[in-house]
């Protein structure tokens, strides 16, 4: 029932997928090639499952009675399958992605609160006076250091002291005592993070 060719198209439309949804969420950075293909063997495994399952539930629809269907009749219909799904998954990707431009911005009032002191990211503290941003990794106590240039009242962009091609623009969504919520743009490529509020840099 798989044939070579069968094979081959799950493999493209796997790569096809995950090459797409990397680059509909901008430029992506590449630094993990193992964690990339390892991503795409899985995406292929789980595609060929969704895919024998999908047509196999295509073929009992369209044969509407209580026959099995055939393998012919489901190796015909494997390649819609395969498409319908990889088509599916990248629309569900579009739909469901943070947008920059259409993110509101906090208020004003909120945003004074956090333009400066010491904030908790993963496993880095973010230490932001004045117009200096400076991140440390609390495991490795390696730094990079970033100039801070505010737009507006929640909006601003980090410029890579070292690199000034290097420019990740923020805007501030939301603030609590505890946390606030920022989404950021980098290379076109837009992510949303959570930062835990410090009152101290440890």
């Amino acid at each position: 029932m798989i044939t070579k060719k069968t094979l081959l198209t799950w493999t493209l439309c796997s790569v096809i997928m995950i090459v797409g949804i990397h680059y509909l969420d901008g430029t992506p950075e590449i630094d993990d090639w193992f964690g990339v293909l390892t991503g795409i063997f899985f995406a292929v495994i789980i595609l060929i499952i969704a895919s024998i399952i999908l047509a196999v539930v295509i073929a009992a629809f369209l044969l509407k009675s209580n026959k099995t269907p055939t393998k012919e009749q489901i190796r015909v219909l494997i390649p819609i399958s395969t498409i319908s799904l990889m088509s599916l998954s990248l629309f569900a990707f579009i739909i469901s992605r943070p947008s920059y431009t259409k993110s509101n911005a906090a208020d004003s009032v909120s945003c004074q609160t956090v333009k400066e002191g010491y904030f908790l990211l993963d496993n880095y503290i973010i230490k932001r006076q004045e117009n200096i941003q400076t991140e440390t990794d609390r495991i490795t106590k390696d730094s990079s250091t970033s100039r801070v240039n505010w737009i507006s009242e929640c909006e601003y962009e980090l410029i890579n002291i070292t690199d000034s091609t290097d420019v990740t623009r923020v805007k501030i969504i939301s603030v609590t005592k505890a946390v606030y919520k920022c989404i950021s743009m980098k290379s076109g490529r837009t992510t949303t993070h959570e930062l835990t509020i410090k009152q101290n840099g440890n």
